[in-house]
């Protein structure tokens, strides 16, 4: 968390879309997974996971891990409202 660019969002209105490698370029103007440049913004995973507004987050894996990490991600906001009810 060392440079300053964020994407804000407020919980109100975040969006969330879940899709496939194939479906990527059409549902998050990604660029194909069949472009062979490195440099390419591509979903190389066979899921991703978007959160943001018109720009923000996209979390690829399998879908195990993708599970696994908003899991991961839920228990910890849960711990801390949690704490702040305390």
């Amino acid at each position: 968390m060392s440079t300053n660019t964020y994407q804000w969002a407020t919980a109100e209105h975040l969006n969330c879309l879940m899709v496939d490698r194939e479906h990527a370029p059409e549902e998050l103007n990604t660029a194909s997974p069949e472009d062979v440049d490195v440099w390419a913004q591509r979903v190389d995973s066979p899921w991703a996971l978007f959160l943001g507004n018109d720009n923000g987050l996209i979390i690829e894996g399998d879908l195990d891990e993708i599970v696994d990490r908003v899991d991961a991600i839920q228990r910890y906001v849960h711990r801390m409202r949690d704490e702040q009810q305390r």
